[in-house]
């Protein structure tokens, strides 16, 4: 995709926002099978392309130094009501199951 979409941090390009929201509506499917003890059968393209946007989007592992620089420079009000939108990755075995690597990488525990 050529479109170009902007958030906060800049500008994306179309097919990268795509795999974000990927990630998004897949991560936030794997809590609420969890928290409702339901079983998903994940499609495992599916996965490795929200995986591969998660990981170009928020490629460390370590996210605390890209929040405090967010932080230094948002404004005073910004900063009262913060929280970090992603934790930090959770290392896993490199063989885990595709869902639980991208989950991981999310910040879960799988």
């Amino acid at each position: 995709l050529a479109y170009q979409w902007r958030n906060a941090a800049g500008d994306i390009a179309g097919a990268n926002a795509l795999g974000t929201y990927i990630n998004e509506l897949t991560t936030h499917t794997w809590d609420l099978a969890r928290a409702t003890g339901q079983t998903v059968a994940w499609d495992d393209e599916v996965v490795a392309a929200a995986f591969a946007a998660i990981q170009r989007e928020l490629p460390v592992e370590d996210r605390d130094p890209i929040w405090r620089s967010f932080l230094e420079h948002a404004p005073a009000e910004a900063a009262v009501a913060f929280a970090p939108p992603f934790a930090n990755a959770v290392a896993i075995a490199d063989d885990a199951a595709p869902i639980d690597r991208l989950v991981a990488w999310n910040g879960r525990r799988p």
